[in-house]
């Protein structure tokens, strides 16, 4: 043999012994997982066939334990920031236009693949509805009273006197006339227009007192609505009569039209390139309002910072953790100890 010439050819024989070794065992141990090596049935061999429904039951338990638990999916969830996503990606330019001409767009396909009668009789109805479960003395006490606590209907007298003023100053002839008309025939003309005018100066001298919030017809006429606003709270006859008139004006066929044609104006308005685009523009300026207000929370600004070169990497940062280990101990073959 040459080796006793070159004795250095012992250590590439060792090699390459060891290395055929390690190839045939490497082999072995792959083949035995799945197959019978060389198709003979030697045992331990054909591991994952013979062993595939137990493996897969344990490694179901392993995901479910250590991944796929409350606790583990409620840890994932709560550490991604979903708000602070979406805030930032909402700034970004064209996002928040993009999404809002997407939703005036969705609705109106929404709304021209409904049947508009349906739609129409649908909403008169639960309008209708609506109207009928309020009752109606308590909300005319209510509206009453604001209105009264605010001033406007003191406003309203004011109006009032005022319009009376100058409809009495606008018709002195008319007065005349009518004082003269219905005067006795047989006394004088210069009498009926001293009488008339004498008329004329007490209503608007009367009307001028009024104009003082003191005067007693005002003070008589704050005390009576109070009385009413009271009334039409409590008073049952008052209540039955509200509950009367209410459902007179829902029966009203007047009324049934004139809900149905708001309706229908309604779906008009909502059809149009104008309104389409208020809507766009409202929502646009709903989304940046309250991404900007979400970017003052700490988690959000912290999220927006974090991913600024991109909103996914943001969510990868900030939603992927480690694991904890699982509270279970585990085998070496995978499955639980119990």
């Amino acid at each position: 043999m040459a080796q006793p010439h070159w004795p250095w050819l012992a250590y590439p024989r060792a090699f390459a012994e060891a290395g055929m070794i390690g190839a045939c065992a490497d082999w072995f141990a792959v083949v035995a997982l799945f197959r019978h090596p060389l198709g003979i049935p030697i045992p331990h061999t054909a591991i994952v066939p013979q062993n595939k429904q137990r493996i897969a039951v344990a490694l179901g338990r392993f995901i479910a334990n250590n991944f796929l638990s409350p606790r583990v999916v409620g840890d994932r969830i709560r550490d991604v920031d979903i708000a602070g996503w979406a805030a930032h990606w909402i700034e970004r330019p064209t996002h928040a236009r993009s999404t809002a001409q997407r939703t005036v767009s969705a609705v109106h396909q929404a709304l021209q693949a409904t049947p508009s009668a349906e739609i129409n009789a649908f909403l008169t109805r639960r309008t209708r509805q609506g109207i009928a479960a309020v009752p109606a003395a308590p909300l005319a006490s209510r509206v009453l009273a604001l209105l009264w606590a605010h001033g406007n209907a003191q406003a309203l007298v004011e109006r009032l006197i005022t319009s009376a003023s100058v409809a009495l100053a606008n018709n002195k002839e008319t007065i005349r006339k009518k004082v003269s008309q219905r005067s006795y025939r047989f006394v004088p003309k210069w009498v009926d227009g001293m009488v008339a005018d004498r008329v004329i100066s007490g209503v608007s001298q009367t009307l001028d007192e009024m104009r003082e919030p003191n005067h007693p017809w005002r003070v008589e006429l704050k005390a009576e609505i109070e009385r009413l606003i009271d009334r039409l709270a409590t008073d049952p006859d008052y209540l039955a009569r509200g509950e009367e008139l209410k459902q007179q004006m829902l029966d009203n066929p007047a009324v049934i039209g004139q809900i149905d044609a708001m309706w229908h104006a309604i779906e008009a308005r909502l059809n149009s390139a104008a309104t389409s685009a208020a809507i766009a523009d409202a929502i646009e300026t709903a989304l940046i309002s309250v991404a900007r207000g979400c970017g003052t929370m700490p988690k959000c600004a912290t999220a927006s910072t974090a991913g600024s070169a991109s909103p996914r990497c943001a969510l990868s940062r900030r939603g992927v953790r480690r694991s904890r280990p699982s509270s279970a101990r585990w085998s070496r073959t995978g499955t639980p100890k119990r």
